[in-house]
């Protein structure tokens, strides 16, 4: 459907990240009832605390932007990506609610006066901590120009597993007997090189 209004002015590239970040959205938050659950749950206790106004970053699977905006609050969905704006547009007008979608954070800083009383984020990922949430929630609070009392989620824990690099050579993906040398992939180890 959206994806071919949008094929003649964005790039194959632009629709495919598009396309993905909705599937990964869905699979992620759809399919995690307690993941969905907390969400839910930490909107209503924003709520019940007096918040009123909420900045989402990024469109995700618009659960939650839909649940506080059907709760009565005043809900905005800060997504950059047009053919994704374009999908949180028509979710909430064919449920019957009222969702500002603004390409930046600093749009809505002007249009309220100051920072929201709650940021979410669904980018709780593999990417926490360089591409996802934290920097996401940086930056919304930098534009801003403060943090808001409340952050959704409010915490979040990040396992490690040690990895060890120990490359002689490459074999298979038709590399076999050619002597591919990969020992400088070992200078990444912590403790430098064998």
């Amino acid at each position: 459907g959206w994806q071919a209004e949008y094929t003649s002015r964005y790039s194959s590239t632009k629709l495919s990240r598009s396309c993905t970040q909705l599937l990964i959205s869905f699979d992620r938050l759809l399919s995690d009832e307690r993941r969905c659950a907390a969400y839910v749950a930490a909107i209503d206790s924003a709520l019940a605390s007096g918040a009123r106004t909420f900045a989402v970053l990024g469109a995700g699977s618009l659960l939650p932007a839909l649940h506080a905006a059907r709760a009565g609050a005043k809900v905005a969905i800060i997504e950059p990506c047009e053919p994704l704006a374009g999908v949180a547009r028509a979710a909430a007008s064919s449920n019957g609610v009222t969702i500002a979608v603004l390409a930046k954070a600093e749009l809505l800083r002007r249009a309220w006066g100051g920072p929201p009383d709650a940021i979410i984020s669904e980018r709780v990922d593999e990417g926490l901590l360089a591409e996802g949430i934290v920097g996401s929630l940086r930056s919304a609070v930098r534009a801003f120009g403060g943090a808001p009392r409340h952050v959704l989620p409010r915490a979040a824990s990040v396992c490690a597993v040690a990895v060890q690099l120990g490359f002689d050579g490459v074999d298979g993906f038709g590399l076999d007997g050619l002597g591919i040398d990969l020992r400088q992939f070992d200078s990444l180890r912590p403790s430098g090189a064998m």
